[in-house]
């Protein structure tokens, strides 16, 4: 029997073809596993996450006896740490951020003062002080992984944002031209930029900080506006009026796209990846998103995973890290908890044409060795 080498060059270039479709599949759905952290003893069974590091650990704060507690949660840990209080008279605390070397920010109060603090495992709070001419009133809001602590406190102007190092304390930031003695900070990432709002002509404006360039203003004339995060790319999210915006070095501003018939929207933060976290108001509901790069938006409260969990609804996402995982608060049925949810890794499967394919390769290949070997 005649061999037809044409039918098997035609079997190898089905499977050749074939192949980048198998070398690239579709990316999979993406999966979410959700983890409810609880709250702290003897408290108002509520809590709140409002960052996460690299390594999943979450603070915030949690009602407890007192009026409130900064708290610490790291994966596997089926409680709270309570971060403790600053000294008498200061009875309550509120963690804002923390670095990947365990180091939290935030501040304490009583009914009188406001104190900045920074927490380590070894030293406990540490009072950060206030600027000149203060009247024990500050706040922290966040630290890069050098230790630069930034927030803001009352001065002998008014309320100034500040930076505060290791062994320098606190350094006034001054703000924007045409303002009213107001400033505050709220992130700095690890190249010492720092983000935030400050009066300026015509209201409140959000800004950039560098120690080359001073205060700079992100250039949102049109609309009030705050700076809540930037990413070491140097790329800022925040809102404007009532909308939520990036803006990227050398491109300015991009407002972003929300959830469907929302009526305001507020993002919260932004990883090295472009990924953003916020708020949304849809009607008389906030519900917690995710805005991916590629311009598409997620309602974290429709995430099957969530509702099949016990979540009502998510309300807010503010903060996210590297790995995707976000942590913020919503409903758990009636009372209010912070969360981590997590992407969980999926393995990319083929498309069911390329596996057709490569069977049907694969048979007119067998089917002409064997003509051959019965020649």
């Amino acid at each position: 029997m005649t061999s037809h080498p044409a039918t098997c060059s035609i079997a190898i270039a089905v499977l050749l073809a074939a192949a980048p479709a198998l070398a690239t599949p579709a990316p999979p759905p993406t999966r979410w596993s959700i983890v409810n952290l609880g709250d702290l003893p003897g408290g108002s069974n509520q809590s709140l996450g409002h960052a996460i590091n690299e390594l999943g650990h979450v603070v915030g704060g949690s009602g407890t006896a007192g009026l409130g507690g900064a708290f610490l949660w790291q994966p596997g840990w089926t409680h709270l740490q309570d971060l403790g209080n600053l000294p008498h008279p200061v009875h309550s605390s509120y963690a804002r951020d923390i670095n990947d070397a365990g180091q939290v920010v935030g501040n304490g109060a009583d009914y009188e003062t406001n104190r900045a603090f920074l927490w380590q495992s070894d030293t406990g709070m540490i009072d950060l002080g206030d600027l000149p001419g203060g009247t024990r009133r500050s706040d922290a809001y966040g630290i890069n992984a050098a230790g630069h602590v930034v927030g803001n406190s009352i001065a002998t102007s008014g309320i100034r944002a500040f930076i505060w190092r290791p062994g320098s304390g606190m350094v006034d930031l001054g703000d924007l031209p045409g303002g009213t003695d107001y400033s505050e900070a709220r992130k700095i990432n690890n190249r010492d930029q720092v983000v935030g709002t400050s009066g300026g002509t015509g209201g409140n404006r959000a800004f950039i900080w560098s120690a080359t360039t001073g205060m700079v203003s992100l250039g949102l004339t049109d609309c009030p506006s705050e700076a809540f995060d930037i990413n070491d790319v140097g790329q800022v999210v925040g809102y404007c009026g009532q909308r939520a915006f990036r803006w990227s070095p050398g491109a300015g501003v991009a407002y972003l796209s929300a959830i469907q018939n929302s009526w305001f929207s507020l993002a919260h933060a932004i990883n090295n990846g472009g990924q953003v976290v916020g708020t949304s108001y849809v009607g008389s509901e906030d519900r917690a998103f995710l805005w991916q790069a590629d311009g598409s938006v997620v309602d974290l409260s429709q995430i099957e995973e969530v509702r099949a969990a016990g979540w009502t609804a998510l309300w807010s996402a503010e903060d996210i890290n590297e790995k995707g995982q976000i942590t913020g608060w919503g409903y758990y049925g009636t009372v209010l908890r912070a969360f981590v949810l997590t992407p969980e890794p999926q393995v990319p499967v083929p498309e069911p044409g390329t596996w057709a394919l490569m069977l049907l390769g694969l048979a007119l290949v067998g089917r002409q060795t064997m003509r051959r070997r019965a020649g």
